[in-house]
């Protein structure tokens, strides 16, 4: 199903972004919505605080960077793929 796979590669390309694998805290959920799609995004602190980013839009290539981007200008530092030290 060609709307499925285009959702997967979304929160795929969101985790790519973030250089996350299966021990990082963190949810990527993109649906389709009319013609085109919905990304949630959560991102856990080691302290037990939640970050949230969600956007939306039909370009399939840019919803993974705009959510990255979000999570950055909330004031998320130490992330693998922003700076090369620990998340907060």
């Amino acid at each position: 199903d060609k709307q499925v796979a285009q959702c997967v590669a979304i929160e795929r390309q969101f985790l790519s972004l973030l250089q996350a694998d299966c021990t990082f805290p963190i949810s990527a959920l993109a649906q389709t919505k009319g013609d085109g799609y919905v990304l949630q995004t959560m991102l856990a602190s080691p302290k037990g605080e939640c970050h949230y980013a969600q956007v939306e839009g039909k370009q399939v290539n840019t919803l993974a960077s705009e959510a990255f981007t979000k999570l950055k200008e909330a004031g998320l530092r130490g992330l693998p793929n922003v700076e090369n030290s620990n998340y907060p």
